[in-house]
């Protein structure tokens, strides 16, 4: 490791740098799979049925979109397959599909992101 004399930080000569790890993009979520599990999050607390909270269709479509973009789907070797994924999730919001569903969309996207290499 060296100390870079602009910045004061440290890096490694041999490699580029990785996009920041603790920068927040979509709303909160740093990665794709995050605002897969937020969504998962929403629905599950739409099925539960408890009042204490109305959670719309338009909230859980924002995060599967924001799932669609996330920056670190775009590496992924499965990248296709899942915002093939998205795609039928955010269709089935937008039809008034049952939430269990849209969860199980959702979570075949989760499956298909784990089985891609990193």
């Amino acid at each position: 490791m060296a100390r870079s004399r602009i910045g004061g930080w440290w890096c490694f000569r041999a490699r580029p740098p990785r996009p920041e790890p603790t920068a927040r993009a979509n709303g909160g979520a740093v990665t794709c799979e995050g605002s897969v599990r937020r969504a998962l999050a929403l629905l599950d607390a739409v099925s539960d049925g408890a009042d204490d909270e109305e959670i719309t269709p338009s909230q859980i479509a924002e995060v599967i979109r924001d799932a669609r973009e996330a920056p670190d789907l775009a590496w992924a070797a499965g990248g296709a397959r899942v915002q093939r994924f998205l795609g039928e999730a955010l269709d089935a919001v937008s039809d008034g599909m049952p939430a269990d569903y849209v969860a199980m969309i959702l979570y075949a996207a989760l499956g298909a992101l784990r089985e891609s290499p990193r």
